[in-house]
């Protein structure tokens, strides 16, 4: 979620100081009441991972300010900020030890009792930076995505490719946020994915579902991921290749040019590798917990999240793969962010489709916050969230979106 500023970053058109607006309130004449949401970070400066009062002044926020549903979050770069067995202790301990108790139990037990629902925001696929992460200690660097150069996602140093491969050895590969990703065809990956699932619901069962962050590869919208050089585009995990060519006899690494059925049949492997893991994990929690919801972070552009990131979320809403999704819609301009929103929109069901605010983009842009919710409430999707709690907690911004 952090890095991935950086994509929307990119594409935001900087914006001029305008006047001041009055906030949209809910008993404004025609206004529709949307769902609304916060994203709450590890790294949250109101420190809500580290103390229990913290903790509690999140959820009184909330109910200050009609917030439904607090996404926390609880795995970040393959390690726990929770009780966990299997992700590394380390951090639920610094937790513990500054709370004396776990925060999270208090706010979920404070939540419940206001109305609020709270969702375990989980990182699935990025690590981050972090080669040291639990699943890579578990089983090494093989569950790592690769270009077509078998070099890793950037963000993490080298790791050599084995001798015998095609490609450059050592080197990383570009355009890949700055972070390495999990290959999702890789069946060690989804068995760990699950693990880490199955053992936040047995912790936990006060929550209200999951929220499924970096449910994709990395992302890279070009022309090379269908004609082209070695690492345009990824998913060449060595066990991911292996099922692929078991599976259809064909060899994924002469994808690309000329080869138009090769390429079109790898890539819808690829897709189906990232939504048979997210059906899966909804499978797992739903079998437990009927009445919990799954959803997902997505790009917001439908299109070019199955094609940059083999992120099909258009087809997992409108197949029931997950119950809903969140648009991460991040710019400072609010033309551009009613548009994305309406164009999404369009893609599936409203009901199914929330829309992510970046309030941190937005400090000394009040204006363009209440813009930006007053589109909202013409384009009626299920909701808005904004990202996030110490952004929307500031003064005055806390006002505009009351």
């Amino acid at each position: 979620m952090k890095n991935f500023r950086r994509i929307i970053a990119a594409a935001a058109i900087a914006a001029v100081l305008a006047a001041p607006v009055s906030p949209v309130r809910s008993g404004d004449a025609g206004a529709r009441p949307l769902s609304r949401g916060v994203w709450v970070s590890v790294f949250s400066e109101k420190r809500v991972h580290f103390s229990k009062g913290s903790a509690a002044d999140l959820v009184d926020f909330c109910a200050r300010n009609a917030i439904d549903d607090i996404y926390l979050q609880v795995y970040r770069a393959g390690e726990a900020w929770y009780d966990s067995g299997i992700a590394g202790k380390a951090r639920y301990r610094a937790m513990t030890a500054a709370a004396g108790g776990d925060p999270i139990d208090v706010l979920i037990a404070k939540a419940n009792a206001k109305g609020i629902r709270v969702y375990a925001w989980i990182n699935v696929l990025s690590l981050a930076g972090n080669m040291q992460a639990p699943i890579i200690r578990k089983y090494g660097a093989g569950v790592l995505t690769r270009d077509k150069g078998l070099r890793p996602s950037a963000g993490a140093g080298r790791v050599k490719a084995k001798k015998g491969k095609k490609g450059k050895r050592g080197k990383k590969a570009a355009g890949a946020e700055g972070q390495i990703f999990l290959e999702p065809g890789d069946e060690r990956v989804v068995t760990f994915t699950l693990s880490v699932v199955q053992e936040i619901m047995d912790r936990y069962p006060g929550l209200s579902g999951f929220h499924l962050d970096y449910i994709r590869y990395p992302y890279n919208f070009s022309s090379k991921i269908f004609f082209g050089s070695a690492g345009a585009g990824f998913g060449y995990g060595e066990r991911n290749v292996a099922r692929f060519k078991r599976t259809t006899g064909l060899d994924p690494f002469k994808a690309g040019g000329w080869h138009i059925g090769l390429t079109a049949e790898w890539n819808a492997w690829m897709r189906g590798r990232v939504t048979a893991l997210a059906r899966q994990i909804t499978a797992r929690v739903k079998k437990q917990h009927p009445g919990w919801n799954v959803s997902c972070a997505v790009l917001p552009s439908p299109a070019r999240a199955a094609a940059g990131a083999y992120q099909d979320w258009a087809s997992w809403i409108n197949t029931g793969v997950v119950d809903y999704v969140v648009l991460m819609n991040y710019t400072r301009d609010d033309s551009i962010f009613a548009r994305n929103a309406r164009d999404a929109l369009a893609a599936g069901s409203p009901a199914r489709i929330r829309v992510g605010l970046g309030a941190y983009m937005l400090k000394d842009r009040r204006d363009v916050l209440v813009r930006s919710l007053r589109a909202l409430e013409k384009l009626r999707p299920a909701g808005v969230v904004f990202y996030s709690y110490d952004d929307v907690s500031r003064p005055g911004m806390k006002e505009a979106i009351r």
